[in-house]
């Protein structure tokens, strides 16, 4: 009989977070729109890093030869 209950509660526990019912904060549409914006903000912050990595923001002083900021 435990197992029973302890089944029935895994069980009611488990169609709430698969099931993605409202929560008391925020409803579904609004959840999934702040994990949308959260996810644009993280794409726009990985490319800020990759152009610091490669370079790309700003000149490169790694050779002895000047080399002018192509941007003008």
């Amino acid at each position: 009989m435990k197992h029973f209950i302890v089944l029935a509660v895994l069980m009611l526990c488990s169609v709430g977070f698969f099931a993605g019912c409202d929560g008391m904060a925020s409803s579904f549409p609004e959840r999934r729109r702040r994990i949308k914006n959260a996810n644009e903000i993280y794409a726009r912050q990985m490319i800020d890093d990759l152009d610091q990595i490669f370079l790309y923001d700003r000149v490169c002083y790694l050779t002895e030869w000047p080399i002018r900021d192509t941007d003008d």
